[in-house]
């Protein structure tokens, strides 16, 4: 009996991560073919670019208006990588494929793991769920 829980349990995490995976293609395919490698922030999302771009600058946050943490985080990819939009897109979009995990865990805890599993699934692939991973957003 011992042996076949280590099994299931690695059958269990292949799972998760390859539910992760998908999370993941699909956001980055989502920025790559519908909002496209090149577009740019306008409204909000300009808002945020520019109090980043102060920042890495001027090393100021002159806003009053917008939450720090997304400026800062942008600041600090635009310091690491250049000024690209889609590399900061890319990791949002990592940061959203993590919320697929964060429903597997909390719906494990209220449910079962059969649903669990069928839940991240779902939020992997919902349109809603990663939509916004393709604009310079805190809704990410």
């Amino acid at each position: 009996m011992n042996s076949y829980l280590p099994r299931k349990k690695f059958q269990l995490n292949k799972t998760i991560f390859l539910i992760f995976i998908l999370a993941l293609l699909t956001r980055i395919l989502f920025n790559i073919f519908y909002v496209g490698i090149n577009d740019v922030p306008v409204a909000d999302a300009l808002d945020y670019h520019q109090i980043s771009l102060n920042l890495l600058n001027n090393g100021t946050y002159l806003s009053t208006s917008r939450a720090p943490l997304l400026p800062f985080f942008i600041a600090i990819l635009y310091k690491a990588f250049g000024v690209n939009y889609f590399i900061v897109r890319i990791f949002l979009s990592i940061v959203s494929s993590f919320i697929c995990l964060t429903v597997y865990k909390i719906t494990r805890e209220l449910f079962n793991e059969q649903i669990a599993l069928i839940a991240a699934f779902i939020s992997s692939i919902y349109g809603m769920m990663f939509y916004w991973c393709g604009f310079l957003l805190t809704e990410t």
